[in-house]
């Protein structure tokens, strides 16, 4: 169906014509996966309500997938890590190993697809598969010949087979619910593919998808907003400050830079220097019920990095890399934030939050010219 206005999607949610609200891949990496992100969590909001949370067969097994491969990467560098670090200091080998606890020697999909299924539960969803009375291999398979959304593109047709199914799979469940369903989806394949369906409605933010069913909160969230923005709630100021520090704790960086020979980069880490609290953007509720408001708002901040720049040359005669040290180098960055917070409505003995948490796209660093050796003194004697 074409592309609703906010107040056509309202007005379908008031008269219960869109009753389902669902999410592509694409939502879950923007939250990196982390199903227990406070916006994520909150969709449990719709448990045992009229408007039913579901997810295509499909973008379940995706976000799994997803979370086993990043699972499997950490994994296999934290070994590489205490293997190398046992090696350099000769440790015996069963000090090498990292801890049970760790669960590393487990099956990453079958912790993954566990995660996931306790996401499931707890927020009462419904998992629609491509079988059954939502059987739409025929159907995908015509769009397919037809070059049809979400085909279109001749250079990755075949790539958008999961799409295709999780899209009729969901569009032939709200045919035979005789319900609307609120996609949430960047990706343009779901957006013309919704334009084109009856049954089916896109929108490419779950925080303003979600603040279309909470408006009662939005007034409370607006106050909150304005104190943060006159920095007038220590409270309010050391939450959002302490989950800004904790996300750049867990949340690597990509440092790049420029130098005249070949290097690599680590990050080693990330420090915020100040948070603009005037910057907070008008907030996004996400959940609001008698006790408790839950929204989104942005803000600006200049965060000090620093990272590692490791030095090659190659050499040309064994064609060999030859290294040429390491430079730890910093500099500083504006980065803009979003932090999702929950506060109690009552505010007889001063504001009480309940929890923030901060969501941060991946951050590119450039670090300028980097060259081997240039924090030694050229005044120092080597000899």
């Amino acid at each position: 169906m074409p592309e609703l206005t906010e107040q056509q999607i309202k007005e379908g949610i008031a008269d219960h014509s869109i009753a389902a609200i669902t999410l592509d891949t694409n939502v879950f990496d923007r939250y990196g996966c982390s199903l227990g992100f406070p916006v994520l969590r909150k969709l449990d909001q719709f448990r045992g309500s009229d408007i039913h949370f579901v997810l295509s067969d499909i973008v379940s097994n995706e976000v799994i997938n997803h979370i086993a491969t990043e699972a499997e990467e950490t994994g296999r560098l934290l070994k590489k890590a205490f293997k190398d670090h046992g090696r350099r200091w000769a440790l015996p080998a069963v000090d090498r190993v990292p801890a049970p606890g760790l669960r590393l020697d487990d099956e990453p999909r079958q912790l993954a697809a566990t995660q996931m299924a306790n996401y499931i539960a707890s927020t009462g969803c419904e998992v629609i598969a491509p079988t059954g009375i939502n059987d739409v291999t025929a159907h995908v398979l015509q769009r397919y010949f037809a070059s049809q959304s979400p085909f279109e593109s001749a250079l990755k047709k075949k790539s958008e087979f999961p799409d295709a199914f999780a899209l009729c799979s969901l569009e032939s469940h709200a045919h035979h619910e005789n319900i609307r369903i609120l996609c949430i989806s960047a990706d343009k394949g779901w957006r013309d593919f919704c334009a084109a369906s009856a049954h089916l409605v896109c929108v490419n933010d779950l925080e303003r998808a979600l603040s279309y069913f909470n408006e009662t909160g939005a007034a409370f969230a607006a106050t909150v907003v304005g104190l943060l923005r006159q920095g007038a709630s220590q409270e309010l100021i050391d939450s959002v400050g302490s989950a800004l520090e904790s996300r750049l704790d867990d949340r690597d960086f990509h440092a790049d830079g420029w130098s005249s020979v070949e290097f690599e980069t680590e990050p080693l880490g990330a420090v915020a220097q100040l948070i603009r609290w005037d910057t907070a953007t008008p907030p996004v509720v996400v959940a609001a019920d008698e006790d408790v408001v839950t929204f989104s708002t942005r803000l600006e901040a200049r965060v000090a990095f620093e990272a590692s720049f490791s030095f090659s040359i190659r050499d040309a005669i064994d064609e060999d890399y030859v290294p040429l040290g390491s430079e730890e180098v910093s500099t500083e960055e504006e980065i803009t934030f979003e932090v999702v917070i929950t506060v109690a409505r009552n505010m007889d003995q001063g504001l009480d939050v309940a929890e923030a948490d901060v969501a941060l796209s991946q951050v590119t660093v450039n670090f300028g010219t980097v060259e081997p050796f240039q924090s030694e003194d050229p005044t120092h004697e080597k000899y």
